[in-house]
């Protein structure tokens, strides 16, 4: 991630799977943020290592390393989106 000026808008997609990350990211970055990608748990802890995104998308797949993204200070929103999905039904 570059410079500090970002990191209000900045962004961190963890994702899996390419084509699903890029759609994030255009979405995203058409509301004007700034994205960075990882495909897995290592780059993400190496691009948290450098610098602190405004905010972390990682897909449910990877959910299992909420504990990682809370050493971060980031808190996740997986249960939340569960139990919004729920209740949709």
């Amino acid at each position: 991630m570059s410079g500090k000026a970002n990191n209000a808008r900045t962004i961190l997609i963890v994702e899996d799977r390419p084509s699903v990350a890029s759609v994030y990211r255009s979405h995203l970055e058409a509301s004007g943020h700034v994205c960075e990608l990882a495909a897995d748990q290592a780059a993400a802890l190496g691009l948290l290592a450098r610098q602190q995104p405004f905010a972390v998308l990682a897909s449910l797949e990877l959910a299992q390393y909420e504990g990682v993204l809370h050493e971060y200070g980031f808190d996740t929103m997986a249960r939340l989106a569960l139990v919004e999905a729920a209740e949709c039904k």
